[in-house]
């Protein structure tokens, strides 16, 4: 009944008193009540007072976070129709898609709390990427599993199913050599550990880590593994490791933003073959990203004006707009709000000349943030008004349902 309540009242200006009426003594009529009036304050001032507006969309967003409530059969009918759909995606052979549906469906039912039926969603996800091969992805499903087993009070049943998962995704990237995703489950096992107060199972995983990310011969990937071994080592009174996690991380990201210094002064030369050039852009990049690591802002977004340059010259608009993103997020650290804001609107304008429109959202978005990071309300409020006319224009009634959700 609260539900049913709530959907008739919060979707209109007026109470409506035919609404089924939920039991008087429910607390979080009062929830509801608050939340429903801080969302009429808030539509009233968006344009005349846009700084009321959005502390009274945040004071409603808080109220109804407070809440436990969903509308169940909307999941059973979700779970119905995927039902009816599994046996013709499989028939057409694409199980990949099946896959990422049970996945999607495992994160929905873990967000309301279903963490049994989440676990079969993701062991069902798991079954269908090792069915074509990809134990990687299978893993991490499992992984998946047992965090969400563990969520819902079953913490040794879901470390069993997160050791599965790093079985599998350790034999897939040894076999192929391919061991980025390995890495990251192994850094999340870790965390949960960590999360036990078990920092020696967690150092043991960071110490597998280490040694996936050598073979991997990827500098980024193990200063972050370094970064975050540095801290179980210092939990567990082992000064001088996590001392020399770190000092190892530091030469790692020194050596690899000197590269990519050298490697962007190389973007002038016309002489270079297509094939030449490729790894010459992603050296500079990846320089970028370890002058970052290390706090070199101005090094890092000179070097991102370089590439932005570049791939405007030569009409790549989706890698200028990726450049362009990371280089608006170097000028937010250097508190350069105007070459922050400039940056975001060309990706803005970019996206949109290709029409990305779900790509134009996630800019804005960025732009509602960092304006919002530094107290510029009026540009937030701009910023999410034109996020949510696009996706109203484009249709696309999840997406409008995510930036709302966000907005909180």
């Amino acid at each position: 009944p609260l539900v049913s309540w709530a959907a008739a009242n919060l979707g209109c200006r007026e109470w409506i008193s035919t609404a089924s009426i939920p039991a008087q003594d429910d607390e979080r009529i009062t929830a509801l009540t608050k939340a429903k009036s801080k969302l009429g304050t808030a539509l009233d001032s968006s344009r005349r007072a846009p700084t009321r507006s959005i502390d009274d969309l945040i004071a409603c967003a808080n109220s109804l976070n407070t809440l436990q409530f969903y509308s169940c059969h909307r999941y059973r009918d979700a779970e119905a129709n995927f039902e009816r759909a599994h046996p013709i995606f499989t028939a057409y052979g694409l199980r990949a898609q099946v896959a990422r549906i049970f996945d999607d469906l495992g994160h929905l039912q873990s967000e309301v709390g279903h963490y049994s039926v989440a676990y079969q969603s993701y062991v069902s996800s798991a079954a269908e990427w090792q069915a074509i091969g990809r134990r990687d992805l299978a893993g991490k499903q499992y992984v998946s599993a047992g965090l969400a087993r563990a969520a819902g009070g079953n913490p040794e049943f879901g470390l069993s199913a997160m050791l599965h998962g790093l079985t599998l995704s350790s034999s897939y990237a040894h076999e192929k050599k391919q061991y980025v995703t390995h890495t990251q489950l192994l850094i999340q096992v870790a965390s949960f550990y960590i999360s036990r107060g078990d920092y020696k199972k967690a150092n043991e995983c960071y110490l597998d880590a280490e040694r996936i990310t050598k073979l991997a011969n990827d500098s980024l990937l193990e200063a972050l593994v370094l970064r975050e071994h540095s801290v179980v080592w210092k939990a567990l009174g082992k000064d001088n490791e996590a001392k020399d996690c770190i000092t190892r991380r530091y030469k790692l990201l020194t050596t690899v933003a000197e590269e990519g210094s050298r490697a962007a002064s190389q973007l002038e030369n016309t002489d270079l073959s297509p094939a030449d050039l490729e790894p010459v852009l992603t050296i500079t990049e990846r320089g970028a990203a370890a002058c970052e690591a290390l706090g070199l802002y101005e090094k890092s977004a000179a070097i991102l004006k370089q590439l932005s340059a570049f791939y405007e010259s030569n009409k790549r608009d989706r890698d200028r707009i990726r450049v362009l993103r990371s280089l608006a997020t170097q000028y937010d650290a250097l508190s350069d709000q105007t070459s922050a804001v400039e940056a975001r609107k060309t990706a803005t304008e970019l996206a949109k000349s290709i029409s990305d429109i779900a790509l134009v959202v996630e800019i804005l978005r960025e732009i509602e943030r960092a304006a919002l990071d530094r107290g510029d309300t009026q540009t937030a409020l701009d910023a999410l008004w034109e996020a949510v006319d696009l996706v109203q224009m484009s249709g696309d009634v999840l997406a409008l349902a995510d930036v709302i959700e966000a907005r909180g």
